[in-house]
């Protein structure tokens, strides 16, 4: 009976202690902000964003993905945003503002309107 409940305890432990441990590195991931008092279209204002902070590099003939066009864009968004949030887009410039990416995001939850 020693023996069952010395490994019963043991095996409580370990579990704890994977438990406490495998959470110290998770990261707290915020829902998008999303902006529906505005309109936001791709032609009025995320083409302006994308033209000034990505098609130097992600054009014709550029680094993938080509970003010209609304298309594009759309096909691309959620791996777009992927990287702007982990900062490692745009390269070689200014990280994007959170009104920038809120607008980005309210785009997306407003139905990618063109």
């Amino acid at each position: 009976m020693k023996k069952i409940s010395l490994v019963f305890a043991t095996a409580i432990f370990i579990g704890f202690s994977i438990t406490s441990t495998s959470c110290k590195n998770d990261k707290i991931v915020e829902a998008p902000t999303c902006d529906t008092t505005t309109s936001i279209t791709y032609n009025l204002q995320i083409k302006q964003i994308f033209d000034s902070k990505c098609v130097s590099c992600h054009s014709d003939g550029g680094t993938s993905p080509n970003l010209t066009t609304y298309n594009n864009v759309q096909n691309n968004f959620t791996n777009c945003m992927s990287e702007i949030n982990s900062g490692s887009m745009p390269q070689g410039g200014n990280k994007l503002d959170a009104a920038t990416i809120t607008m980005l995001n309210s785009w997306k939850c407003q139905g990618f309107k063109n």
